[in-house]
């Protein structure tokens, strides 16, 4: 399990929440357990933004090398 540091969105404006550290298996899980609500991977529009994750390691690294990955509504079926 790794640590992830999210912000959460709803139709792609911030929640004004704090961001939240998750504990979780992958950055798909915790962008799922901070906000509550499904979320999927890939490219979306800016107003499916659900959550914005950064993966936090022991040390702090260098702005530009944070993993960090954005996470979209899911489809509609």
């Amino acid at each position: 399990m790794s640590n992830f540091r999210v912000r959460c969105f709803k139709d792609g404006i911030w929640d004004e929440r704090d961001l939240v550290e998750v504990t979780a298996d992958s950055p798909e899980q915790a962008a799922t357990l901070a906000c509550g609500e499904p979320v999927r991977g890939g490219v979306g529009a800016i107003h499916e933004l659900r959550a914005h994750v950064w993966q936090v390691s022991g040390e702090k690294p260098a702005k530009l090398t944070t993993p960090e990955f954005l996470f979209y509504a899911p489809s509609a079926k």
